[in-house]
């Protein structure tokens, strides 16, 4: 009888001195300093597996944390600061409304918040520079539901409910593949003051003002599963954004769903006036799988009644957005450019699972603006322009046609950026159909005279001997 016992009380001495290791501690902040003061803390500056608690006063995030738990008491701050990333791993509460949780945002970037709480409401900033078109989105709601109004005709999951509060002093448009050109996103509207705006809709904002703003947006933090319905009319591209207040990765598992919507994203890039195109694993022009918070971008629809989805599984803590692509493929880039020194991609890439045709997941279609201010690069195959054309496998047979956009007149290059996992006895030629000249293309390039306007033609082959001529 003795012995049990003592079995028994040794069983209950471990398992409540584990039951203490294994709970989160909780540490209470007061008073105004930043997160890393641990003079404002009475149990330490938080961990991953911390509870914390802002009593009083305001806290600013001046570094990239992570907690388990955190509640914000009435009337107490949290900011934080731009760039950096806050982590909550736990449950998120806000006892101080809008006011008491604040993501900065300037021109070194913008804060971020990784949680899956629904319901927490703040202001998230978007710093946005003068005399430059933006693509966003945004991070919050005001309304669930969708839009009584709703002047797409499509489905979004909830709404706010007027553009001039949001975006005060800017020109607002959202982009209607309805009635846009093939290829081209030229189908915009303006709204005005009084019209919604739709959660995960993109939209194009110019701000009136001669100088740089930041614009607040307030209300409910977008979290879980954003989806919107397309009924389109036709294929086209649909501008859409990141709705949450952290990057996500397009190519997270679970982190998105896609019905009669093509696999490739393309985001703008004002200072080449081109737009970056990505898609599994391989970007264009430096675009990767990460998607910076309240980005817009464009995704392509093929069939009508269209769906696409986002869930928590795509968020991550990247505070750039711009690491590069993973993706190992065998590729061929290669590059365009003028005397403006700024150039367009296209990257021809290696996948066995490719067909001959357009494949949905693995190939990106060519975006086309009016605004590039560099020549155009792309290949045009069965009617169907490609940034990005993913086929089985590289051999000597391969010949693929290559279109170029002159934009000014003068003298262009093209150049061979990248050759990555091919086999060295293989070599890339380049035929100018419009000078009848083969060379074989490097990294110095091959220059040629083009008249604006001008789409020039060419053929890239990989061989290690070849006469295209004949």
């Amino acid at each position: 009888m003795v012995t049990v016992m003592t079995k028994t009380k040794l069983f209950f001495q471990l398992f409540f001195s584990l039951l203490i290791i294994t709970c989160a501690q909780t540490s209470t902040f007061s008073g105004i300093g930043n997160w890393s003061n641990a003079g404002n803390w009475d149990n330490g500056v938080p961990t991953n597996t911390t509870n914390a608690i802002i009593s009083s006063g305001t806290v600013t995030i001046d570094g990239d944390y992570e907690c388990a738990d955190l509640t914000i008491n009435s009337g107490a701050v949290l900011s934080i600061t731009a760039g950096q990333v806050l982590i909550v791993t736990g449950t998120l509460t806000n006892n101080s409304g809008t006011s008491g949780l604040i993501l900065k945002s300037d021109i070194s970037g913008t804060a971020q918040l990784v949680n899956n709480t629904a319901g927490v409401e703040a202001t998230v900033e978007q710093y946005i520079v003068k005399n430059k078109w933006h693509y966003v989105g945004l991070p919050v709601y005001t309304s669930t539901g969708t839009d009584p109004a709703n002047y797409t005709n499509d489905t979004y999951t909830n709404y706010v409910v007027d553009a001039g509060t949001m975006f005060p002093n800017c020109y607002v448009a959202w982009s209607d593949e309805r009635s846009a050109e093939d290829g081209k996103a030229t189908g915009w509207y303006f709204l005005s003051q009084g019209d919604a705006l739709h959660v995960l809709q993109g939209y194009a904002i110019k701000q009136v003002l001669d100088q740089d703003i930041t614009l607040s947006f307030s209300g409910t933090l977008n979290t879980g599963t954003v989806s919107v319905n397309w009924d389109s009319e036709f294929y086209g591209y649909n501008l859409i954004c990141n709705p949450y207040p952290t990057t996500i990765n397009w190519d997270a598992p679970g982190g998105k769903n896609l019905t009669h919507t093509n696999n490739a994203f393309y985001v703008w890039d004002d200072d080449l006036g081109v737009y970056r195109s990505y898609v599994d694993g391989v970007g264009t022009n430096g675009q990767t799988s990460y998607i910076a918070p309240n980005q817009g971008f464009f995704i392509q629809v093929y069939q009508v009644y269209a769906n696409m989805s986002l869930t928590d599984l795509a968020k991550v803590s990247n505070k750039t957005g711009f690491s590069k692509p993973i993706k190992l493929d065998p590729q061929i880039i290669l590059a365009i450019t003028d005397d403006n020194e700024k150039y367009d991609e296209f990257i021809l890439r290696e996948n066995i699972d490719a067909t001959v045709n357009f494949d949905s997941k693995y190939d990106a279609t060519k975006m086309v603006s009016k605004e590039a201010k560099v020549p155009l690069l792309y290949s045009s195959q069965n009617g169907i322009d490609y940034s990005i054309c993913s086929i089985a496998k590289f051999d000597q047979n391969l010949i693929i046609p290559l279109n170029i956009l002159v934009k000014s007149t003068g003298k262009q290059t093209l150049v061979l950026k990248g050759l990555k996992g091919i086999n060295e006895s293989l070599s890339v030629f380049l035929f100018d159909e419009h000078g009848n000249k083969l060379n074989e293309l490097n990294e110095e390039g091959y220059s040629f005279d083009g008249i604006a306007g001008e789409t020039m033609k060419f053929y890239v082959a990989l061989s290690e001997k070849i006469n295209i001529a004949d």
